[in-house]
């Protein structure tokens, strides 16, 4: 119970610092899945605060970005297809950029997304390929692998766009 209850402050302490720390109670029921084999009821009960503490942050960075950081423009006007050519290319460009780091910068020019141009496509099936062939492979390489992979595409999920706030804000418009 003190464990729970110090675990719950500094996740708070955390989310303080970043809001993009909501993300880590999604990750300890990916880890304890992988530990454990499955996910029992009291480790469930034991993480749902986590998860009702990060709404707080989360909805109010949604809030901010809406109405202070102004998410609006061409990324609230992408059609789910090409958030997902996006999401694709985000969850590659990472580890190119790590193997391979060549021109890196502060800020990166804007990719053109095109629904029509088919190598664009290339990157999402990749991704849902490599998770699938992961899912798969699990039981000969372990979970391990697959879990890593998961958190990592998890932990990059808030920074794919602002498509909440977006969808806020055509709802407050």
């Amino acid at each position: 119970m003190l464990g729970d209850l110090a675990a719950l402050a500094l996740f708070a302490g955390a989310l303080l610092s970043k809001s993009v720390t909501c993300s880590l109670p999604a990750v300890l029921r990916l880890v304890f899945w992988w530990q454990r084999g499955a996910l029992d009821r009291r480790t469930v009960l034991r993480l749902a605060p986590m998860f009702v503490v990060g709404l707080t942050p989360a909805a109010t960075t949604v809030w901010l970005e809406r109405y202070h950081v102004g998410a609006g423009g061409r990324e609230c006007s992408l059609s789910a297809l090409e958030r997902m050519l996006v999401a694709g290319r985000v969850l590659w460009f990472y580890p190119r950029t790590f193997l391979w780091p060549h021109t890196l910068t502060f800020m990166y020019p804007r990719w053109t997304i095109d629904t029509h141009v088919w190598w664009q496509y290339v990157f999402p099936v990749a991704a849902a390929l490599a998770i699938a062939a992961l899912f798969l492979a699990r039981q000969r390489i372990g979970k391990g692998p697959l879990v890593a992979s998961l958190c990592y595409a998890g932990a990059l999920t808030p920074a794919l766009g602002s498509s909440i706030a977006c969808r806020l804000g055509r709802a407050g418009s």
